[in-house]
């Protein structure tokens, strides 16, 4: 379950198997609450993104939340994790409160490709993981 818990809450490990990640920035003490750092993503149409994102609960290995602030909208991501018979149960949350005009009328009709996108995310841990 640690080994999981890392995949996916260590900002470093997602380079490892996110295609859509380029770099992590600014990241260079330990990973806990109050971790700052910069994720950098290929965009839509390759054009490099970058997020800035903390870290605002990290508990190993049942819990951790990130939040970032992009165009807009509070992203306010929060991963579990469960055992189960040889494996762990991963769930992910994902709220976006949009603060500004166009997020709020454009977010609901980007609801299912925001979803696509965190599927691709875990399914690309999955298969990092299962190696």
């Amino acid at each position: 379950m640690d080994v999981v818990f890392d995949a996916l809450t260590n900002p470093k490990r997602s380079v490892e198997f996110d295609p859509d990640v380029v770099r992590i920035e600014g990241l260079d003490g330990p990973v806990g609450p109050g971790t700052r750092f910069v994720q950098v993503r290929r965009g839509p149409r390759g054009a490099e993104q970058c997020f800035e994102l903390e870290i605002v609960e990290h508990s190993p290995p049942t819990h951790a939340r990130f939040v970032n602030d992009f165009h807009g909208t509070v992203w306010d991501t929060l991963y579990t994790f469960e055992p189960e018979v040889e494996a762990v149960r991963v769930t992910l949350i994902l709220d976006a409160r949009a603060h500004a005009l166009m997020p709020r009328l454009l977010n609901p009709l980007l609801k299912g490709m925001f979803r696509r996108g965190m599927q691709e995310h875990l399914d690309a841990a999955a298969r990092y993981l299962e190696r």
